[in-house]
């Protein structure tokens, strides 16, 4: 399994506790995973080991998607 695919099953943990998590909430998702999305981000602009940061990109570019198709 390579850095990104860890990534993208990560992505999809990911969206199954936003979903759950969304749930009790007013929030939607898609806003949820929005959060998400800038949250993660804006951690990767610090310096962090090149292989977290690919895994990570990797979940962002899996809820990214997931946006796109819901």
């Amino acid at each position: 399994m390579t850095l990104k695919e860890l990534g993208e099953e990560l992505g999809k943990l990911l969206v199954e506790i936003i979903e759950q998590k969304t749930e009790e909430k007013t929030r939607t998702i898609r806003d949820e995973i929005q959060r998400w999305i800038e949250d993660i981000s804006q951690s990767l602009s610090k310096e962090v080991d090149q292989r977290i940061k690919e895994v990570f990109l990797g979940a962002i570019g899996f809820l990214k998607q997931y946006l796109e198709e819901n």
